[in-house]
């Protein structure tokens, strides 16, 4: 004991556990003998990453849906790598990291031109830089919060704090609405399927596609052919959407492609589509659901 006092003269207690490391102070100790097991598995916890860590392998896996490991909300600051007030930048985010820091939150800060943090912003639609993100793992789901506010300890802490508190609402993948969408296929991305999918008064039948999916391909002339037979019916929308590229609320897709028909007398429960994959079982299949089948009836 003599020795290990020499070597650390700041241990008081006996017994007293020492942390080695190749970051931030260096060393801690835990003296407190006679805690339950618990409060040392939590001091451990607490020290086995930096203040603020880096973009690694080891990182990552906290925020992947598919790990054991994914028990532990990362709290990321992505920046380009040139960014001009990157001391600033810095000396705010290790003040909320000092103040918010726990066990179960791990705080990161990064460029993200390279590795694993510009995979996980490609991953995710992230292309304005810097962003203060919390991406945390639920039910095998990757979940996701943006700030939007200035980059001081202030304003991030507040943000902090509205995530705590359930006020902040969580941020989806979308892909930019496209120039020119004249139909008869209508395009949509995550920012445009409230407005073109939930609001409008009509029945909008929705494809979720992937660009790589060979059925997909093989479904796409069919697709345009019923577009364009139900174009001119004021009452039925036909729209698409790369579930690659966007996240939309509340739906979860499976295997591609999904048709589903969102019916204007209630948006909130879509109807799957699992009929064959013809124009001619397709616009029986819209017929058949028709929100607006009296009015239907009435203008023959």
């Amino acid at each position: 004991m003599e020795i290990a006092k020499q070597a650390f003269p700041e241990i008081t207690e006996d017994p007293t556990f020492v942390v080695l490391k190749d970051y931030d102070e260096k060393k801690a100790s835990f003296s407190r003998y006679g805690l339950p097991k618990r409060y040392f598995k939590s001091f451990l916890r607490y020290h086995e990453n930096p203040l603020v860590s880096s973009c690694t392998e080891k990182i990552m896996k906290y925020i992947d849906p598919g790990q054991e490991t994914s028990e532990k909300t990362l709290i990321m600051l992505l920046h380009p790598t040139d960014y001009d007030n990157i001391e600033t930048l810095t000396k705010e985010f290790r003040k909320l990291a000092e103040e918010k820091k726990g066990e179960e939150y791990i705080f990161l800060m990064s460029n993200i031109t390279e590795g694993l943090c510009k995979s996980f912003a490609e991953n995710n639609g992230i292309k304005q830089t810097p962003i203060l993100q919390i991406a945390q793992v639920k039910s095998w789901k990757l979940e996701r919060y943006e700030y939007k506010g200035p980059y001081t300890e202030q304003g991030m802490s507040n943000f902090f704090k509205g995530w705590k508190e359930g006020s902040i609402e969580r941020a989806y993948k979308s892909a930019e609405p496209p120039e020119n969408n004249l139909g008869p296929v209508y395009q949509v991305v995550g920012k445009t399927f409230n407005d073109i999918v939930i609001k409008p008064n009509q029945d909008v039948f929705v494809k979720f596609y992937a660009p790589w999916c060979g059925h997909c391909k093989q479904l796409e002339p069919t697709y345009e052919e019923l577009a364009k037979k139900l174009e001119n019916d004021k009452h039925v929308k036909i729209v698409k959407i790369d579930s690659t590229e966007n996240e939309i609320p509340n739906v979860e897709i499976r295997g591609y492609p999904t048709l589903k028909l969102y019916r204007a007398e209630d948006k909130r429960y879509p109807i799957p589509y699992d009929g064959e994959r013809t124009v001619e079982a397709m616009e029986k299949f819209l017929k058949e659901m028709s929100s607006f089948k009296e009015e239907t009836k009435s203008d023959l």
